[in-house]
């Protein structure tokens, strides 16, 4: 793809899902990798050519894992944003002295660090948006990745080219390159005349992504299907489709079913919530324990199955313990729960019941 039609196509992105206005303060997220080089090439080029005027600020986070290539990575973004005469903010961390929990890979560790750092970054520029780089092959990637951890129709819908930096946050992350294929941003890459870092962790096979690029889907396109990364996007898509009429549904019948609330509990109308398709009444489970709090990891797929099951069972007057501090009782007419922020622990099982009288 030669760089006039791959800007072109850009433009089109950002235009048709709303992703930036005129005038919009933009965090750039540069790795250095071909990636990230090719959206702030773009995203600059783009703001010059159409006059859009974004106010392009180029971040960095150095993780400090592979040594001196990371230092030379920091060196090549500063150097980079200085071409462009671009502001950047370069900050180093320390991920292995945070990765002592043997519950946390040291990706989401990553994860969790860029995204601190992007907000830190949001606040300090007055920015509203994040631009990262992820791509279709990405997407791909983590939809399989998703799959193979047992996740349900959200997890399929893959990652979103707009979302909120955090649930409390106004900034937008934002991937424009969603709808690009790794080879689209090589071939813009090489046409362009552009330079970027190699990442040499990419190539190992420790893991479970790596493995997914360099193992297993080439393995699904020789011996199954030559366009499985295509049918793969098609069934992400779908996924979002049915996230959003889901979502949509269930918000609206939560507010419904909401008879009493406060910040830590919220008592529902268990006729109504009982009388629901199971797919709406877990969703309306979900989005009443966000309302007081509960994190989201804490909560399985069993915990909110075994509570649907249990508010269409007219007999059960039961009480569950759950996870984050989170306590569900039942009567005849109506569900509540309630938190405990100061006792946060729960149930590791799926639920946790007792007859209540």
């Amino acid at each position: 793809m030669n760089s006039p039609e791959f800007l072109e196509r850009l433009r089109s992105h950002i235009q048709r899902d709303g992703l930036l206005t005129p005038g919009a303060k933009v965090i750039v997220g540069v790795s250095g990798g071909a990636d990230s080089t090719a959206l702030l090439h773009a995203l600059h080029q783009v703001s010059r050519d159409e006059n859009a005027d974004y106010r392009l600020h180029v971040a960095h986070l150095n993780h400090q894992l592979r040594g001196a290539e990371s230092d030379e990575d920091a060196t090549f973004v500063a150097s980079l944003a200085d071409t462009l005469q671009l502001p950047c903010t370069i900050k180093r961390c320390d991920l292995r002295a945070e990765s002592e929990s043997p519950r946390s890979s040291i990706e989401d560790i990553a994860r969790r660090a860029r995204l601190r750092f992007f907000d830190e970054v949001s606040k300090a520029t007055g920015a509203n948006h994040v631009a990262l780089a992820h791509h279709a092959d990405d997407q791909v990637e983590t939809v399989l990745h998703r799959f193979m951890r047992g996740t349900g129709v959200r997890g399929l819908s893959g990652m979103n080219a707009k979302r909120p930096l955090s649930k409390s946050s106004d900034v937008q992350i934002i991937r424009p390159l969603l709808e690009f294929s790794r080879q689209d941003i090589l071939e813009f890459i090489e046409t362009a005349g552009l330079s970027y870092r190699h990442d040499s962790s990419n190539a190992s096979r420790d893991h479970t992504r790596n493995r997914i690029r360099h193992d297993l889907l080439p393995q699904l396109e020789a011996s199954f299907n030559p366009q499985v990364r295509e049918a793969i996007l098609r069934l992400a898509q779908q996924c979002r489709w049915t996230n959003e009429y889901l979502r949509d549904t269930a918000q609206d019948e939560l507010k419904r079913a909401i008879i009493e609330q406060t910040s830590s509990t919220v008592a529902l109308d268990r006729k109504r919530v009982a009388a629901l398709p199971k797919i709406v009444r877990t969703g309306v489970l979900r989005l009443a324990f966000e309302t007081i709090g509960m994190r989201e990891r804490r909560l399985t797929f069993r915990h909110v199955a075994d509570l649907a099951e249990a508010i269409a069972s007219p007999d059960a007057r039961n009480r569950f313990s759950l996870p984050d501090g989170v306590d569900v009782r039942f009567d005849r007419n109506r569900i509540t729960l309630s938190r405990d922020a100061k006792n946060p622990k729960g149930s590791k099982a799926a639920v946790q019941s007792e007859s209540i009288s």
